[in-house]
């Protein structure tokens, strides 16, 4: 389903609930995991960050079953994400927005000996796993969302750890002490071609402002304290890169103008690259500062430092994954108030407000002075 789009959101809800009650007054549950796994099949609708936690449990299943053929079902949000993850035999597009054709596609893939929904939320998710040809079936059963009833196995579904631990449960039936950490894996880039088209030099930082999602502007940074950072890191010698969809063009060339008019010479990547050639010039960067949203998760599992800013997306659920992350979370009880992406109050706070540039420059400044000390130990 696509993300943000109230429509979809509706009828996901009020058709979705009870089609799939009703579904599962007719299914005969299978209690008993298949002794011999040969093919398992994952299912996850939309949500790039998400599919970046996804590829942990990827590498756990692959770890004990170096043998069985994997397959991953996507949204097109995700695909060229889910493209990158290493250990899956192949990534498939389903359009989301049309879900017969969905059901077809999943169903001309043949039988599974497991197949796993990843969604937490969307009734949509587990419709396409309920018509899935598979002998035993696991999903989440979510607080309130009414979802779990096609499955063989319901896993509970909490807001109190993060969706990494999440994702662990819906394996461990079947794969011992899941521990891998979210890995993707680009194809090989020239990224001397890429540092050269951009105008890129060798000592760079890339700041993302913006979030996708439903009412991703309460996830934003005012552009003010985005323009002091960059001016702080332009002015201890590093380049200052805006990343962004091409959808965030138009903004995007706000920040840097605002950035050229104090003197800062920042640059626009937004919509100017692939994603692949995107995630070349994170591995590349002295580090990244962004909202809590998919790019952040991407460079966290490419080992890329990173300060992440939570606001009302807490970290205990959704930060950073990294020894190289640092995580701000906004200040005061009311915020952090996020589990799947929808549960903004009448009267939203304004959680972002409370993330000071002191904040952010604190972070900044471990980071950089890690890399010396990391510097200083492989010159000894």
């Amino acid at each position: 389903m696509e993300r943000g789009n109230q429509y979809l959101k509706l009828i996901d809800r009020y058709a979705g609930i009870p089609l799939l009650w009703i579904l599962g007054q007719f299914q005969t549950h299978n209690r008993n995991l298949p002794s011999d796994i040969k093919r398992i099949a994952i299912i996850k609708g939309a949500a790039i960050g998400d599919t970046v936690l996804l590829s942990a449990i990827v590498q756990d299943i692959r770890a004990q079953f170096p043998t069985v053929e994997l397959l991953f079902f996507c949204g097109k949000t995700c695909f060229d994400t889910a493209k990158q993850i290493p250990g899956i035999n192949q990534v498939v597009l389903i359009e989301t927005t049309k879900p017969i054709k969905s059901i077809q596609t999943l169903r001309s893939a043949g039988c599974f000996d497991i197949v796993i929904d990843a969604g937490p939320w969307t009734r949509l998710e587990a419709l396409l796993a309920y018509f899935t040809n598979g002998l035993f079936k696991i999903g989440f059963h979510s607080l309130y969302q009414y979802r779990h009833y096609g499955y063989d196995l319901a896993v509970e579904h909490s807001d109190k750890q993060h969706e990494l631990e999440n994702n662990r449960n819906l394996i461990r039936s079947f794969v011992t002490a899941p521990t891998h950490m979210p890995t993707l894996v680009p194809p090989s880039i020239n990224f001397k071609k890429i540092q050269d088209e951009l105008g890129l030099s060798n000592s760079f930082w890339i700041l993302h402002a913006w979030s996708g999602g439903f009412k991703g502007h309460y996830k934003e940074w005012v552009n003010e304290r985005w323009v002091g950072i960059a001016a702080d890191l332009s002015a201890q010698g590093y380049q200052v890169l805006f990343s962004g969809t091409k959808a965030d063009s138009f903004k995007t060339a706000g920040l840097v103008d605002d950035c050229l008019q104090r003197g800062i010479p920042a640059v626009n990547l937004a919509g100017q690259t692939s994603l692949s050639e995107m995630m070349a010039i994170l591995k590349m960067s002295k580090g990244v500062i962004s909202v809590n949203t998919g790019i952040m998760h991407i460079a966290a599992s490419l080992g890329v430092p990173v300060v992440c800013l939570n606001g009302p997306v807490p970290s205990l659920r959704w930060g950073a994954l990294s020894t190289e992350a640092i995580n701000i979370d906004a200040k005061g009880s009311e915020c952090g108030y996020i589990h799947l992406g929808f549960e903004y109050p009448k009267d939203v706070p304004d959680c972002m407000g409370s993330i000071t540039i002191h904040d952010v420059q604190t972070a900044i400044k471990k980071i950089i002075e890690a890399d010396y000390t990391n510097n200083d130990v492989e010159k000894k």
